[in-house]
């Protein structure tokens, strides 16, 4: 941040704008107004004032996908430090915090970072809309049911194949992908499917 410009208006703020090459504003409401800004003076008050510190915040996104009823919820909880509970299919998803830490950076600055653990529904009908939110993936956790008798990897090839055009559609403002194949429900029966059909 470099300065806090005090505006007192009576009128509802909806939006502003930046000249592209000359200190002026501009901030829309119910009328424009225009401001000619002074950068020394701004600069100078941020060099004098030692009260306002920027802190930066960085955060990695970590996915959980994976077929309706495979225990990602369950999962999800565990991981966010929360205890386990028997829940119910989630409708939509869920955005929980990992961990969070505050690092000093040169300069006197600050820096937060937060992982997210987001719990993407699993239903058919939310595939497409979660596709959109597959973008920035730091790590994305592909859970399957050890103990389905049918397919067990039935939705593994799907997200499989939306991680990776999520990825490919970021082009060089990806984020290096992590991909972990989660077998989950194991506890009982071991796992059905060979490492042969895992590899495939």
């Amino acid at each position: 941040m470099v300065a806090v410009i005090q505006r007192h208006a009576r009128y509802r703020f909806r939006g502003l704008s930046f000249h592209p090459s000359l200190p002026r504003l501009a901030v829309a409401g119910a009328r424009l107004s225009l401001y000619e800004l002074d950068l020394d003076v701004l600069l100078g008050e941020r060099q004098r004032s030692t009260a306002t510190r920027t802190v930066h915040y960085v955060n990695a996104k970590v996915v959980l996908v994976g077929d309706t009823g495979v225990g990602k919820t369950g999962l999800s909880l565990v991981l966010s430090g929360r205890p386990f509970q028997a829940t119910d299919s989630t409708a939509g998803r869920q955005v929980l915090v990992l961990g969070n830490a505050e690092d000093e950076l040169p300069g006197g600055r600050r820096r937060t970072r937060e992982a997210l653990l987001w719990d993407l529904a699993g239903q058919p009908g939310y595939r497409v809309i979660h596709q959109l939110h597959l973008s920035e993936v730091a790590v994305a956790l592909v859970v399957f049911d050890a103990r389905s008798e049918t397919d067990p990897l039935a939705g593994v090839a799907h997200w499989d194949r939306a991680l990776r055009a999520a990825h490919r559609r970021q082009g060089d403002e990806a984020v290096p992908l992590t991909k972990l194949l989660v077998s989950a429900r194991a506890d009982r029966g071991g796992v059905s499917v060979s490492k042969e059909h895992l590899i495939r």
